[in-house]
């Protein structure tokens, strides 16, 4: 199982659930603040579970992200778990 963390500034969120759910990703978005640059700003940080590689799937995703947010980059983070349960 992985998990994939990505972090990026909190503008059109709504496009942004929408890109997600284009993609058939399950996730949870997650509200907060950042710094980037030295500069404060509102964030979202989306985070999904899955048992794929999904590395080229979330480059696309972020890249749509991006775009529309007139953003330079995000940050991708993969971690592969060592156990996950659905309590």
């Amino acid at each position: 199982m992985y998990k994939y963390s990505i972090y990026t500034e909190k503008k059109n969120q709504e496009s942004i659930i929408l890109i997600l759910k284009s993609y058939d990703l399950d996730f949870t978005l997650q509200e907060g603040i950042g710094s980037f640059e030295g500069k404060t700003e509102n964030s979202l940080l989306l985070t999904i579970f899955n048992n794929e590689d999904l590395y080229p799937k979330l480059v696309k995703v972020i890249k749509e992200i991006n775009s529309i947010n007139s953003q330079v980059c995000s940050i991708l983070t993969v971690e592969k778990l060592e156990r996950f349960y659905f309590i």
